[in-house]
């Protein structure tokens, strides 16, 4: 089991980061186009016509190469089941290899819209003209800077508020759930269950032990032998008898918890000032 942080491919829809794109994407190459490498200094043909002109040219072309590679990377990486920021070697490698795809199909998808421009406007197509290496390498570094920057993000974001992170099982559970929809881990005999928000249980292959390992502390804590909770959906707790509780999730769901274990959850909840029906 692994807790990760959601990548958001919905930024690759975000039109400011989609424009960002494009301006990185465009700048460069009108500035060399505009300057004499020789000597270094502006050339004077570059008018702010000829300029105007090379900027809306290249616009285009960089758009449609944004666009490509924007969409093409959500897919793919839907596609593979992805959808977190990679936390080994072996999920770093698949990451790359899917921007090493994404970059192949974006190259792909530029060159036939192209040619598709260049067969309606009735002028020649050279496929030389969109091989050249400055093309090649604008695919490459924006696949590469979108994902990581995306990556970036996601982990940054998340790490604000660990509940939105996901928790992806690799054993008889094939769908990736954040942590917020969890509200309990139960054993019930020699059977060990996950509980969501939505009163569905599924069953795992990680003992409570293990589940104390891997799970934010800070968010889930172990309330007897059998048992681990959510403390953000924890609704009350009551004395039951001797010293003994009974806690009561949003769920509805209620567990035994002995006094010792109330205590330490009271300093637990104080300290993430989180307020139950009983404080």
């Amino acid at each position: 089991m692994d807790v990760n942080s959601h990548i958001q491919f919905g930024l690759l829809r975000n039109p400011l980061f989609i424009a960002l794109f494009i301006l990185l994407s465009v700048v460069p190459e009108v500035v060399v186009y505009c300057i004499n490498i020789g000597s270094g200094e502006l050339v004077s043909s570059c008018s702010q016509e000829v300029v105007k002109t090379s900027y809306m040219q290249n616009s285009f072309l960089s758009s449609s190469i944004v666009l490509i590679a924007f969409e093409t990377q959500r897919f793919y990486f839907r596609k593979i089941n992805l959808l977190t920021v990679p936390a080994n070697v072996y999920s770093w490698i698949r990451a790359h290899i899917g921007m090493i795809f994404t970059s192949l199909s974006t190259l792909v998808g530029f060159v036939l819209i192209n040619f598709l421009v260049k067969w309606l406007s009735g002028n020649s197509f050279e496929l030389t003209q969109f091989l050249q290496p400055t093309y090649v390498l604008r695919v490459v570094l924006i696949v590469f800077l979108s994902y990581y920057f995306v990556a970036g993000y996601s982990k940054f974001r998340d790490g604000n508020n660990q509940l939105r992170r996901i928790i992806n099982f690799g054993d008889g559970v094939d769908q990736n759930l954040e942590l917020w929809q969890i509200h309990s881990f139960i054993k019930v005999e020699r059977k060990y269950f996950l509980c969501t928000d939505e009163e569905d249980k599924m069953e795992i292959q990680m003992t409570m032990k293990d589940l104390e390992k891997k799970l934010p502390q800070d968010h889930f804590v172990r309330i007897n032998r059998s048992a681990i909770v959510n403390i953000h959906e924890i609704k009350d707790f009551y004395h039951w008898e001797h010293e003994k509780y009974t806690l009561k999730l949003n769920s509805g769901d209620e567990f035994t918890v002995t006094r010792k274990r109330i205590v330490e959850l009271k300093k637990i909840l104080e300290k993430q000032r989180i307020k139950i029906l009983s404080s």
